[in-house]
C-alpha cells in the first residue's frame, strides 16, 4: 500500500490537500485503504510520533508549522535515514534553496496546482510501486491490481480473466503479454491458458494445482515437472 501523510498547521489546508490527493489517486484508478492510505497531521509533534510507527512513502509538508520550520524537520528525517519522499507545500518561495538538503521531490507554492501535484505523486508512485502491481490500461480505463491479490489468470478467446480473492477482471490481451508483466519469482505459466500465483498454491497433485481458497488450476503435462520443481523450491 502506498502510504501518504499530509502535515500543515492550518486545518483547512490539510483538508483541501487531502481532498485533492484523494481525488488524484482515485482518478488514476486506485482504491483508498487498499492501494493507498492517507493520514493528516496539524503539528510537527503529531507527525514525528506517527513516523515512529509508520514508514510513509510520501509526505506533503508545509514549511511553516506553528512557527517552526518544516525544512528543519525534513532535514531531521534525512539525518535519521528516513527516505520518505517529500513535497513541500508553502505560500513562500524564500525557503526553496534551503530545502535542497532535504532532497524534496517537489516544491509547490500555494494555492496548489492540481496538475503539478498529480504529476509528482504519479512519478513517485511509479518508482515505488511499479514492481508490485499489474497495471491494466485500456484507453481511459485503468486498473491496478497488487500482485499478492492475484490468484491466477485464465485465457479466454482474446481476453484474459484475472482472478483475485473476491473479484474477476476481464481484460483484452494475450497470455504472453500478461506473462511479461508478472514477476517470474511469483507467477508461473502452468498451462497454455493459465498463469498461477505460486504463493497461492496450497498443494499440487498430478496435473492440478489447488489454491488456498479451494479453487483448482490445471497444469499442462509438458509443464508439470518444471512447475513441481519451482513450487517445491518456493516452499523450502
Amino acid at each position: 500500500m502506498y502510504e501518504i501523510a499530509i502535515c500543515d498547521d492550518m486545518s483547512e489546508a490539510v483538508q483541501d490537500n487531502a481532498r485533492m490527493v484523494r481525488e488524484i489517486m482515485i482518478n488514476e484508478g486506485f482504491t483508498e485503504n487498499r492501494d493507498f492510505s492517507l493520514e493528516q497531521f496539524e503539528s510537527r509533534d503529531e507527525l514525528l510520533h506517527a513516523l515512529k510507527q509508520t514508514a510513509y512513502d510520501m509526505l506533503l509538508l508545509d514549511i511553516e508549522l506553528n512557527g517552526e520550520n518544516g525544512v528543519s524537520l525534513a532535514r531531521q528525517l534525512r539525518d535519521n535515514n528516513i527516505n520518505t519522499s517529500i513535497i513541500f507545500i508553502t505560500a513562500y518561495d524564500k525557503y526553496m534553496y534551503d530545502s535542497f538538503y532535504a532532497r524534496p521531490l517537489q516544491y509547490i507554492l500555494k494555492p496548489v496546482e492540481e496538475g503539478r501535484l498529480a504529476a509528482a505523486l504519479y512519478e513517485d508512485y511509479r518508482k515505488r510501486r511499479k514492481s508490485r502491481y499489474l497495471h491494466l490500461l485500456n484507453g481511459s480505463s485503468q486498473v491496478h491490481i497488487p500482485f499478492e491479490n492475484i490468484r491466477y489468470l485464465e485465457a479466454m478467446n482474446k481476453t484474459a480473466i484475472i482472478y483475485t480473492g473476491d473479484s474477476a477482471y476481464s481484460w483484452s490481451g494475450s497470455m504472453n503479454e500478461f506473462e511479461k508483466q508478472l514477476p517470474r519469482d511469483i507467477f508461473f505459466r502452468c498451462h497454455r491458458s493459465y498463469i498461477v500465483n505460486l504463493k497461492r498454491v496450497f498443494m499440487i497433485r498430478r496435473y492440478t494445482a489447488r489454491l488456498d481458497d479451494g479453487r483448482e488450476v490445471p497444469i499442462g503435462r509438458s509443464r508439470y515437472d518444471m512447475f513441481a520443481a519451482v513450487y517445491l523450491n518456493i516452499m523450502k
